[in-house]
């Protein structure tokens, strides 16, 4: 393969990722203000970093395995969270992973427990 053939090739590689990006953002717009079923595995790291996991955001999966980011009022217990699958409604969808909040009524039964 020649240089203009390497060339073309990686223009059509950067046009096919472009495409991918542009379906994957979509697909997480269009789930916004719709529920998903998140199992709960751990701290999240902070919005856009890849600094320090942070106790008033936890993170889980959606059927789909897509990334749920999950607000957490401050000084909640998250550790019952954990392993636990969740009915969540969707707030916002960053390019890779969704945002969601911890539904009041739980909030409020968790903050009990302790």
């Amino acid at each position: 393969m020649g240089a203009e053939d390497a060339h073309r090739l990686a223009r059509l590689d950067e046009q096919g990722l472009v495409v991918l990006e542009a379906a994957q953002r979509a697909h997480l717009a269009g789930l916004v203000g719709g529920r998903v079923r998140v199992l709960v595995e751990g701290l999240s790291k902070p919005a856009g970093t890849a600094g320090p996991k942070v106790a008033s955001r936890v993170m889980g999966r959606y059927e789909r395995n897509e990334i749920v980011h999950v607000e957490v009022p401050d000084g909640l217990d998250i550790a019952p969270l954990l392993g636990r699958f969740l009915d969540l409604r969707v707030t916002a969808a960053n390019a890779h992973s969704l945002v969601s909040e911890l539904p009041a009524p739980l909030a409020r039964t968790l903050g009990k427990a302790q």
